[in-house]
């Protein structure tokens, strides 16, 4: 036995005999206290809301304040991934705080805990390593059995197989891997984040509870080095934010390699068969395109309503048949994280032969850049996960499979170079669950850059299982915009000797994910495998550089903040993304930029709830781009500008925007106005009392209104606002803060 699990099995026991309760008879033993974590195990019923609150309240701390917002039952047919009832029960606190538990219905164990807001300390409180990893090995003592703490590693010592935890903020992620026989069950144990105060943020368990297959592996080490050899990471353009952890304004793409769903990466410890992350036998295959052609580089121009319609009608003529358009129904809007927003229109046509109910009508949506982004039937109704599946199939997978690919090359034959089908859905688990679920036969197809596959960028074909009609096509092929074309630097055999470099072939238990390998049941049973285990992390295929998960995470956090005067602001904005880190850096103290005040505002105006417009109430004169002699189509803050304008956040007037120029406190003002929907006011000062005199006329609208709701600029004094001074990503940060923090008390009003 190992010294790591004896000093488990002795701080577990005193632990159990530590946290005992008010007594709760077990089965059998009248007046035995139990654990609160384990009572309800003995109690053969699942847990009513009020002991699913208590329950929690014995595992953390909730504060006075924070108010139970929700409290719901989910029973495993709305989670198959869950073995059995859970409760989800949340909180909420001042500030957009609020606490986030899932717990076991049927035993009362704590499966997920989470909690936001309140993350800053002082430089005094920030709390180390080791005081971090003693508050998590407390909070397991309090949450977790003495059994199961005695079959786990040490914190960390083998990494998760998936990106390591990141963040903003500088806090202390322990993973604690379940042990049996001295053989790791990677994913299987429990996640906790410490945050720099020494409290716990986040908590997950995960535990398999069945039986294990003895530890008797069929290959040996030396036999499964060998044939883990032919196992290569493929080549993708994957999102940056998948390694960085920054979701929030991230919209970047990286040329990698590492391993897709499909690509083997592991050996059977008992067959020797080379297995994907589903679990199931493979070979590496490479995805092909439906053709070659590829799309002409666009110009980047926003166009208009008519111009759109022009751009259907030319798809609808790739169709078989004739249709006559019956003109415009409907459009939309979304924003990506950069805040760029996409606009979309859909025209109707109908077939021109046929009457009555075989008269039927399909829409063509055109985006804001001309490309065509859905394909529906009229009578298309969208999926509902777990709803009613079909039961009139008359059509078999591989008609709709054909009919499928059919429309796809029709509509995009222009594009058939950057398209590919994935052709290992066909397995028959798979065809049943997706009728049994959907309804319809579902089909994925991806994106190609310079035939290197972008990852995540599937889209969606829904055929009908009755009649075997495509319903409908949905991509929003616009991100393939933002990959700057590249070529590899290392091949893939270099990629896999960084990989044996960073990571060591390791006998564990694996058990797929039942999401990705599709299983009828919640789960299939654990087996051996042979993984790569250490150092989680892909290669840099321009570089030829191991980028490690848990070195990025590192760099996230903002290192020179310290005990800066708006360091709670500073926080909150990076939380929320509408600042960024670079390398650690966050430069509180340096002046803003027009540019980027911009894009900071069109991040901020999908939170900020005061100016905000319906999707579908758009008029021409907003679509129309507004013209500057120093801000083109290609500039990198084009579109984010081009989002201000529309929206109102920015005049248009002028003929140069300035981005690189400090913006000034008077020229925050008046965006920040703007976004608090003031905008149709603040061209009539006369109607205003200045609240500063150093204030221009023009200026003091502005000014004026934020000093009205109560929201001052970082030393603005009783007689000074400086109007032309500049403003620093601190000063801004404070300014996001106080104006959410006026949203949230309009709304409680």
């Amino acid at each position: 036995m190992s010294m790591r699990k004896k000093s488990w099995r002795l701080t577990a026991g005193l632990a159990t005999a530590m946290l005992l309760v008010p007594a709760i008879p077990s089965a059998g033993v009248p007046g035995v206290a139990l654990p609160a974590a384990f009572a309800a195990e003995s109690q053969g019923k699942e847990l009513s809301k009020e002991e699913a609150i208590r329950r929690v309240q014995n595992y953390i701390s909730i504060p006075a304040d924070f108010k139970l917002e929700r409290a719901s039952y989910q029973g495993p047919e709305r989670n198959p991934f869950i073995p059995n009832a859970a409760w989800s029960l949340s909180w909420t606190g001042k500030n957009d705080a609020g606490i986030y538990v899932t717990l076991d219905a049927a035993t009362g164990k704590l499966l997920q805990y989470s909690r936001y807001g309140n993350e800053t300390a002082s430089a005094d409180q920030k709390v180390s390593e080791e005081a971090a990893l003693e508050a998590a090995t407390k909070f397991l003592e309090k949450t977790v059995s003495a059994d199961e703490r005695a079959k786990l590693s040490e914190a960390n010592e083998y990494k998760m197989a998936s990106r390591a935890y990141s963040s903003t903020f500088v806090h202390h992620p322990f993973t604690f891997t379940r042990v049996e026989d001295d053989i790791p069950f990677i994913g299987n144990g429990f996640h906790i984040v410490v945050d720099e105060k020494g409290e716990v943020l986040q908590f997950s368990r995960t535990w398999y509870e069945g039986s294990l297959p003895a530890a008797k592996p069929a290959l040996s080490l030396e036999e499964a080095q060998e044939k883990i050899a032919e196992a290569l990471p493929s080549l993708v353009y994957t999102r940056t934010s998948s390694i960085t952890g920054n979701y929030n304004n991230d919209p970047n793409y990286q040329l990698v390699y590492k391993y897709q769903i499909g690509d083997p990466q592991f050996v059977d410890a008992m067959s020797g068969e080379l297995l994907n992350y589903t679990g199931k036998p493979t070979k590496k295959a490479k995805l092909q395109p439906l053709g070659n052609t590829i799309a002409k580089a666009s110009a980047d121009k926003l166009i208009t309503k008519e111009e759109a319609q022009v751009i259907a009608d030319q798809v609808v003529k790739k169709l078989p048949g004739s249709y006559r358009s019956n003109g415009n129904r409907g459009s939309g809007a979304t924003s990506g994280p950069d805040g760029v927003e996409r606009r979309r229109w859909g025209f109707e046509y109908t077939p021109v032969q046929g009457q009555g109910k075989d008269q039927e009508s399909f829409r063509i949506y055109i985006g804001d850049r001309g490309e065509l982004v859905e394909y529906r039937k009229d009578d298309y109704q969208p999926i509902r996960r777990g709803g009613a599946g079909s039961s009139d199939q008359t059509v078999s997978w591989e008609k709709a499979e054909q009919n499928a690919i059919q429309l796809v090359k029709a509509l995009f034959a222009d594009r058939l170079g950057e398209i590919a089908y994935n052709p290992e859905q066909r397995s028959e688990m798979n065809i049943k669950q997706r009728l049994e679920q959907d309804g319809a036969y579902t089909l994925l197809f991806g994106w190609l850059k310079d035939g290197v596959p972008v990852e995540d960028s599937y889209f969606r074909v829904e055929v009908s299982a009755t009649t075997g009609e495509v319903e409908n096509i949905r991509t929003d092929a616009y991100e393939l915009e933002g990959i700057q074309p590249a070529k590899a630097k290392i091949d893939q055999e270099a990629a896999k000797k960084l990989e044996e470099e960073n990571q060591t072939l390791t006998l564990t238990y694996f058990l797929p994910d039942p999401y990705y390998a599709n299983q009828e049941e919640q789960s299939s049973q654990p087996f051996l495998v042979y993984r790569m285990v250490g150092d989680a992390g892909v290669v840099d295929a321009l570089s030829g550089k191991w980028i490690s998960f848990e070195e990025v995470s590192k760099a996230q956090g903002p290192q020179d903040v310290g005990d800066h005067p708006q360091k709670e602001a500073l926080e909150l904005a990076v939380r929320y993304g509408w600042l960024t880190v670079t390398d650690g850096k966050l430069e509180p103290d340096k002046p803003l930029t027009r540019g980027e005040a911009a894009q900071i505002m069109a991040r901020a105006m999908d939170r900020m709830e005061f100016h905000r417009r319906s999707y579908y109430s758009f008029s021409e004169e907003q679509v129309k781009p507004y013209s500057f002699d120093d801000i083109d189509s290609k500039h990198p803050l084009y579109g984010v500008i081009q989002k201000s304008l529309q929206e109102g956040l920015i005049a248009k007037e002028g003929r140069r925007f300035e981005p690189d120029k400090p913006i000034t406190r008077a020229q925050l003002a008046d965006m920040a106005a703007r976004l608090l929907g003031y905008g149709d006011i603040l061209n009539k000062p006369e109607i205003f009392v200045p609240a500063y005199p150093d204030l221009q006329k023009i200026q003091v609208p502005a000014v004026t209104l934020l000093h009205a709701e109560g929201i001052e600029f970082v030393g603005a004094t009783a007689g000074k606002f400086a109007p032309e001074a500049s403003v620093t990503r601190a000063e801004m940060a404070q300014l996001l803060k106080d104006m959410l923090e006026l949203q949230q008390s309009k709304q409680k009003n």
